[in-house]
């Protein structure tokens, strides 16, 4: 039997094989067989950093190498606060790579396509589907009995995924050949030249430097504001590769559909106060596998609920600061969250 022959032959259908995907994939491949459809083999695509706590990274037991964190510098022009974290940063094409080649060796097949659209009522899902030769596309309508939508933020008429009007985040980065001047720390600038944004420099395996920019919910923004930080910072290394895009920081508190699933991404599972997505996918799986074998359902579990609380009061917060920052023509945003921070040190509490 081919890849194929496999897509009607699965118990679980995962649209998405990155860090979400690839995660559940090899955790359900215990109860079943496991199909992934994404748009290419993740580790060719995705080139950024990613920030994780230590301990988590440890018990995923991947062989890639890392940079230990043990300080987060949150900068306000020439104030400072540092704050001490227990972290770790990776490649993420890498780290994708190694959690996909887990799923494949558990027992996950692969098949190179992209979503075109779903039915929850008929149990199908339409695919664009690489043929056994790679050298076309071919549409196909696949049966399926369990679906997981890993994605983040789909190209589909749905409703069911994350959208591009959801309250997000937008990030302009680039990965350089070029040691970090911050050594074995996270430095996160809030005064870049935006009201709500912020800007970072974090080292990378390899001696590379992940150097960025972000704004929440407020479109696209100058990429002469990348150009001025790096030369604020004399870094003007080789540039590797350029990423960013859109982060979904819109928490879903109803998460399953009949047989359909959202998980990470497209689940908001992302920390809108910092970004931070990869904690949550990682301690979230399990609880997600549960419920998508044992047809539990989600929208009730108090672990859940309590995450989606915490995050959604989150994106609240921040949201009125938007309103207020952009109403008064005053930085609200990088004087409240430096103001945060400095709590944060003077209490001795770590990030881990």
């Amino acid at each position: 039997m081919n890849n194929l022959d496999r897509l009607n032959d699965a118990d679980f259908h995962i649209i998405g094989a990155s860090t979400a995907g690839a995660i559940l994939a090899e955790k359900l491949t215990a109860y079943g067989k496991v199909v992934m459809i994404d748009k290419a083999i993740p580790g060719t695509y995705n080139n950024c950093g990613g920030g994780l706590p230590e301990k988590l990274f440890k018990e995923l037991n991947l062989d890639i190498p890392f940079v230990k964190i043990n300080k987060m510098i949150f900068s306000r022009g020439e104030q400072k606060s540092i704050v001490p974290c227990e972290y770790v940063v990776i490649n993420r094409s890498e780290f994708n790579k190694a959690l996909f080649d887990k799923a494949i060796k558990s027992g996950a097949t692969f098949i190179k396509g992209n979503l075109i659209s779903y039915d929850k009522n008929s149990s199908e899902i339409e695919c664009s589907i690489r043929d056994n030769c790679g050298s076309r596309n071919q549409t196909k309508t696949i049966k399926y009995k369990k679906l997981i939508l890993a994605q983040g933020i789909v190209k589909t008429k749905s409703k069911l995924a994350i959208q591009k009007k959801d309250f997000h985040s937008i990030a302009n980065l680039e990965i350089i050949k070029e040691e970090s001047p911050y050594k074995n720390q996270l430095y996160i600038d809030l005064s870049s030249g935006f009201n709500t944004g912020y800007s970072w420099i974090f080292p990378m395996p390899n001696n590379q430097t992940n150097i960025g920019c972000g704004c929440l919910d407020t479109g696209e923004f100058s990429t002469s504001l990348l150009k001025s930080f790096k030369k604020k910072h004399n870094i003007d290394g080789e540039v590797l590769s350029k990423g960013g895009g859109l982060i979904p920081a819109s928490p879903l508190l109803y998460v399953r559909d009949v047989n359909i699933f959202r998980f990470g991404d497209s689940a908001g599972m992302v920390n809108p106060l910092n970004g931070e997505g990869l904690k949550h996918i990682i301690k979230g799986a399990d609880l997600w596998v549960n419920a998508i074998v044992h047809n539990r359902s989600l929208n009730y579990n108090i672990k859940h609920i309590a995450r989606f609380a915490k995050h959604s009061i989150a994106k609240y917060i921040l949201k009125l600061v938007i309103y207020l920052d952009n109403k008064l023509k005053f930085p609200l945003y990088s004087k409240l969250g430096y103001f945060s921070t400095l709590l944060i040190s003077k209490t001795g509490w770590k990030f881990k």
